[in-house]
């Protein structure tokens, strides 16, 4: 999953960010801008993104922000972003330009600027490339991930953003050797965190940041739900994202995920409406299964269900890695199916098989 591997990425690295000839932050209409073409990217209206792109652009062409949200563009507007996909190579140049106008900027003496969008322009790739199964891609970049990353905790009090990058390490440098001891060994050699900390500073960070605001409120429901085992907060931020972009089938499924927790199925079919109106490969994956969920925990109809999950199950496989999370939801609902038919031997492959797929106990937990 995308967000799994930037954790696993911040908890060993740390990064830069860029500008030259006119600074981002002394230009309080560019920020505003900026923040409109993000709003309208994770909103999924990709035309007004990129007049605002066009907007920024005029003001300092050669900014790493630009690339930065061209290349988010890209991202969301052909989510989620697959080796074979035909965009997949634009995206790719657009972060490495970023990092490189980020250097560049740097010895322009506007370092602020050009350690975050070296970092973000490293961190986005390096997603990129762990969702898709390519761990050697991501090595050439954590030594600079953690050197700019410390970078950011003296720079927090002068840019919101780095709240984001400092909180998921103080969170995550003592949550995830908790989660997973054989890590411990490895956490000696870094600076210690916080876990009260990092998640106040997430916060202040979804508050108050122009780049990382909706990033900060997912990692926010994300941890309340996988590491906090706080459904009620982690729905909190979920709801939030849904609410801002109800166009977005990710931060829809998201939602959904803790509504079936919760067993909040009031809500169910109002989002599902949003993902059945979404004409996208990825947005109908996501509407079978959490349907087939619907269906099954629900309305008890067990057959459409079942049959729901086991398209999804073949539909996911189009987009690798990235849906691992989904396929195991899937083998689950077929888990349970079975389950109550009395099928017991065939229910415990189907969660076998679901244990293929994802370690997340919320959704192997689900029987």
């Amino acid at each position: 999953m995308k967000y799994l591997y930037l954790t696993l990425i911040l908890f060993f690295s740390f990064s830069t960010y860029s500008f030259a000839q006119k600074k981002l932050l002394d230009s309080p209409m560019i920020m505003a801008e900026a923040k409109a073409v993000l709003d309208a990217t994770y909103g999924m209206d990709f035309e007004k993104a990129r007049r605002g792109i066009s907007a920024v652009k005029s003001y300092s062409p050669d900014h790493p922000v630009v690339s930065f949200l061209e290349a988010m563009v890209i991202y969301w507007e052909n989510f989620p972003l697959y080796l074979e996909h035909p965009k997949t190579e634009e995206f790719i140049y657009l972060m490495e330009n970023c990092i490189i106008n980020s250097e560049s900027w740097e010895e322009e003496s506007n370092e602020m600027e050009a350690t975050f969008f070296d970092l973000f322009g490293r961190a986005f790739l390096i997603m990129f490339w762990a969702d898709n199964g390519k761990s050697s891609k991501v090595f050439p970049h954590i030594n600079t991930l953690y050197r700019n990353t410390v970078k950011g905790f003296d720079l927090m009090e002068r840019f919101n953003e780095f709240y984001f990058t400092t909180g998921l390490y103080n969170y995550y440098i003592e949550a995830y050797p908790e989660k997973y001891p054989v890590y411990k060994p490895f956490v000696i050699f870094f600076k210690e965190g916080d876990k009260r900390l990092g998640l106040e500073q997430l916060k202040y960070c979804s508050e108050n940041a122009t780049f990382l605001r909706v990033e900060a409120k997912l990692f926010l429901s994300l941890l309340y739900l996988n590491y906090e085992n706080n459904n009620d907060i982690a729905s909190v931020y979920a709801a939030q994202l849904y609410n801002e972009f109800p166009n977005n089938p990710y931060y829809a499924t998201r939602y959904l995920q803790i509504l079936f927790l919760n067993k909040k199925y009031f809500f169910v079919p109002i989002v599902l409406k949003h993902l059945k109106e979404d004409k996208g490969d990825f947005a109908a994956m996501q509407y079978d299964l959490f349907m087939a969920i619907y269906l099954e925990k629900n309305d008890k109809n067990y057959e459409e269900a079942k049959r729901l999950f086991e398209k999804a199950i073949i539909s996911s496989g189009i987009f690798g890695p990235f849906t691992n999370q989904y396929t195991a939801m899937a083998y689950m609902g077929l888990g349970r199916i079975e389950q109550i038919k009395g099928n017991d031997a065939q229910a415990k492959k189907y969660f076998k098989q679901a244990k293929e797929f994802t370690s997340y106990e919320n959704v192997l937990e689900d029987r």
